[in-house]
This record gives structure tokens, sequence and C-alpha cells, in this order.
């Protein structure tokens, strides 16, 4: 019997080009959706949305199996860490969820 190996997401979304079209497509939708006004404000107190989406393709494609991107350049991919620059409450979590839905 010959086994089928298992795809990550991150293979399963198209490996590299697959997840930069994922934060291409999520942070276009935070910067052209009132959903996502709450997220354009707090990237903008911190280091902004150009920072955001680089990150975010950094963080996501380990995150889902792919290159450990983010770790290798800041040691981890601690999500907390990451944003303790920032006020995240519930709206910023509910802005990400529903802009990431879209």
């Amino acid at each position: 019997m010959t086994e089928i190996p298992l795809q990550t997401p991150y293979e399963k979304l198209g490996g590299e080009a697959g997840i930069r079209r994922l934060v291409k497509t999520f942070y276009d939708i935070v910067e052209s959706d009132s959903a996502g006004l709450p997220l354009v404000a707090m990237h903008n107190l911190g280091n902004g949305l150009a920072h955001a989406r680089q990150a975010q393709f950094e963080f996501l494609s380990g995150f889902l199996g792919g290159p450990q991107l983010y770790v290798e350049a800041h040691d981890h991919s601690n999500v907390r860490k990451m944003h303790e620059h920032l006020a995240v409450t519930a709206v910023e979590r509910d802005s990400w969820l529903t802009c990431m839905d879209k």
C-alpha cells in the first residue's frame, strides 16, 4: 500500500505565491472595507500597513507549515509579543476576523 503524503496548509494554499496572494487580498480588504478601519488606525499608530503586510506574510508562512520566515527574522513567533507595542482590543480582533473571513 502506497501512502499519499499529506500536504501542509501552506502547500494546500499554493506555497509562497498562495500565501502572498492571501495576505495581499486580506490587506486590500482592510484598506478598502469599512470593517478594516480599526486595523488601519491601529497599524498607523505602529509600524504601518506596509510593515504589517510583510510581517503577516512571514508569520503565516511558518504558521501554516512553510518556511519559518518570521522566526528567522525575529527569533520568535509569539503573537502577543508581536503586538505588544499596540493596543489590541476586541474591536481590532473582530475587525481582523471580519476582514479575514471576507
